[in-house]
């Protein structure tokens, strides 16, 4: 709950800005937030700021930071920190990974015989964040299945 009030308050933030705007909001998103968070998130603020336009674009994290830094986009969702001086980071959500195996994977031992599909951008935190863990348990990180789109 205390994530969803964060996030309430970004958007009452948002809306307080573009209050007298007849504008566009052009917001970048990673795929992965844009298919599970935006829609409500943007159902509310569209709910509060009808007048708002809103376009979403989706890429990869250090591509929607490109856009925005050159001014193409006025925010993005990304799953990174950003240390640029230029930019405000504001954590609203943390998220709980989890590892989906055959229904005959009693345990992570069962599972080390199965490949483990990962997209194939190399920066993607996600992906990262997976491979950190195999190589934490000593298993093979070249049991791997990459997609260029998950």
């Amino acid at each position: 709950m205390i994530y969803a009030n964060k996030i309430l308050a970004l958007i009452d933030a948002t809306e307080k800005h573009y209050k007298e705007l007849d504008g566009k909001l052009r917001i970048g998103s990673i795929q992965t937030i844009a298919a599970s968070h935006l829609p409500v998130w943007l159902s509310h603020f569209k709910s509060k700021m009808g007048n708002v336009a809103i376009s979403v674009n989706t890429d990869n994290q250090m591509t929607l930071l490109d856009c925005l830094l050159n001014d193409e986009l006025d925010c993005i969702f990304t799953n990174i920190s950003c240390d640029n001086p230029l930019v405000k980071t504001i954590t609203t959500f943390y998220e709980k990974l989890l590892i989906i195996a055959p229904l005959s994977c009693q345990t992570i031992e069962d599972a080390k015989d199965y490949s483990l599909v990962v997209n194939s951008f190399g920066l993607c935190p996600y992906r990262n964040t997976l491979q950190q863990w195999i190589l934490k348990h000593n298993e093979n990180s070249n049991n791997l299945i990459e997609f260029d789109t998950i």
